[in-house]
C-alpha cells in the first residue's frame, strides 16, 4: 500500500523531534564537587605544651612551684604539707600528659612513689562529684619512715667528755653539727631517709657525759667523731705533759 505524502511527512516530523529534548525537560547537569572540609587550624607548640605537665626534677619546693606556674595560684593555696621536709625530698623528672588535669599528676607522683615503697610520700586531694570540677583539698604527706634494721628510729648514746675544754668541746658540737647537715644533703641526694642522720647532742656537766639522741645514722656519726676526738685529745695531752724530772741527787757523807 502506497504511503502518501502527508503521512510521510509526519513520520519525518516525529523523527526529527525525538531526537531532541522534549521543552522543559531537565538537562543532566555535570556533577558538583564534594564541599571541602573545613580546615582546623594546627596546634601550635605552646597549645600541645599546655596539654602536658613537664618537671625538670629538683626537690619538693621545686615541683610545688612549677604545680602553681602552670595550674595557678588557687591550686597552690590548697596545698597543705605534713610530716616532710619539702626541701629534702628529691623529686625526678616527670613527662604528665595531662588527660585529667592536676589530679593526672598526683595519680603520676603517686604511682612513682608506690613503685619505691612511698619513698616520695603522697598526694591525697578531694574528687568532686562533678567531672571536671576542680580541686577542693590538696594534702601532701612525706614519705614513711621505714627500715626493718631501726636505722628510722631514735636511739640515745652516751660519750664521757671529762677532761675537754670547754672551747675544744664547743668545737667537737660544732663539727659533729656541720657533719650532720652534709650526711643529710648526701642521703637526700639519693632519695633515701635524710631523717635518719638528724639529731641532737647535749652535755650533762655533772656527770661529764655527752648524750647523742636522734636517728641511726646519726647516733653512728657521732660515735665515729667522738672516736676520732679522743684519739686526737690523747696526742695533744701526751705532748702537753711536762717531761719527766730527774731525782736530784744527793751528797753522799764521807
Amino acid at each position: 500500500m502506497k504511503i502518501s505524502v502527508h503521512t510521510g511527512w509526519l513520520i519525518v516530523a516525529l523523527m526529527v523531534s525525538g531526537s531532541r529534548e522534549a521543552p522543559g525537560q531537565a538537562t543532566k547537569e555535570p556533577a558538583k564537587p564534594a564541599p571541602e572540609r573545613p580546615k582546623t587550624a594546627t596546634n601550635t607548640t605552646a597549645e600541645v605544651e599546655a596539654q602536658f605537665f613537664q618537671f625538670g626534677g629538683g626537690n619538693l619546693n621545686q615541683f610545688i612551684t612549677k604545680l602553681r606556674d602552670q595550674f595557678g595560684k588557687e591550686m597552690f593555696e590548697l596545698i597543705e604539707i605534713r610530716g616532710a621536709d619539702a626541701n629534702r625530698i628529691q623529686v625526678p623528672k616527670m613527662r604528665v600528659w595531662l588527660a585529667d588535669g592536676v589530679r593526672t599528676v598526683f595519680a603520676t607522683y603517686n604511682r612513682i612513689s608506690n613503685e619505691g615503697d612511698g619513698f616520695l610520700g603522697k598526694w591525697i586531694h578531694s574528687r568532686a562529684p562533678i567531672v571536671g570540677a576542680p580541686v577542693e583539698t590538696i594534702i601532701f604527706v612525706g614519705p614513711k619512715a621505714s627500715g626493718a634494721d631501726g636505722a628510722a628510729g631514735i636511739q640515745v648514746r652516751a660519750f664521757s667528755v671529762r677532761g675537754i675544754s670547754t672551747d675544744r668541746l664547743k668545737a667537737l658540737e660544732e663539727l659533729i653539727h656541720d657533719q650532720s647537715r652534709r650526711l643529710q644533703e648526701d642521703i637526700a641526694e639519693r632519695s633515701g631517709d635524710a631523717a635518719s642522720a638528724e639529731g641532737r647532742v647535749s652535755v650533762h656537766q655533772g656527770t661529764g657525759l655527752l648524750i647523742a639522741s636522734g636517728g641511726k645514722t646519726y647516733v653512728e656519726l657521732v660515735g665515729t667523731l667522738m672516736d676520732a676526738f679522743r684519739t686526737l685529745q690523747e696526742k695533744i695531752n701526751s705532748n702537753e705533759s711536762p717531761p719527766l724530772q730527774a731525782k736530784p741527787k744527793v751528797a753522799e757523807p764521807r
